[in-house]
């Protein structure tokens, strides 16, 4: 279930006190990145490395820290978003970095690209995210259900944001 706040379309991770933007790094993540931090995480990720695709985002300019992980799982025609967690100090009213969660689904919509779904991308959203969703990913409500997914339209323009015109036709 997707129940992170979209805070801003940046172009990688952007501080919140200076405006400064990193270039971020999604890359995957394994058991030994999980236990060589000290994160105390909301979700059990060594349990989700075990059945699905599990990805870091990282920042190199800033160090090691793993700002924010994604799973996701191939399915036929698109890519499913199990979870997404941004790092504690990422989250709330006093978080350092902004761009985190929508760095993390543009990467779950280049997955989509790669791997021949035409950018597709479905999750599940909190009911009252749902419109939050619509409005800054531009995500799509199925019916009256918490399922949302991302067209076409949407992962283009997302991937565009954070990996320029990366989108599968390398």
């Amino acid at each position: 279930m997707l129940d992170e706040l979209i805070d801003d379309l940046t172009e990688s991770i952007k501080d919140v006190a200076t405006g400064r933007s990193y270039t971020t790094v999604v890359s995957p993540v394994t058991a030994d990145n999980l236990a060589e931090t000290e994160t105390i995480w909301r979700f059990d990720w060594n349990r989700e490395i075990e059945t699905a695709e599990v990805y870091k985002l990282t920042a190199p300019k800033l160090g090691r820290l793993i700002h924010g992980l994604i799973s996701i799982r191939p399915e036929e025609g698109f890519v499913w978003i199990n979870v997404i967690e941004s790092h504690p100090e990422n989250v709330g009213h006093r978080k350092k970095y902004d761009g985190i969660a929508p760095n993390l689904v543009a990467y779950a919509c280049l997955r989509s690209f790669e791997l021949g779904h035409d950018g597709y991308v479905s999750f599940d959203a909190k009911s009252e995210l749902i419109e939050h969703y619509k409005q800054t990913l531009g995500a799509i409500q199925v019916g009256r259900t918490q399922r949302m997914h991302l067209d076409q339209t949407a992962a283009l323009r997302l991937v565009k944001q954070y990996f320029g015109d990366q989108h599968g036709n390398h």
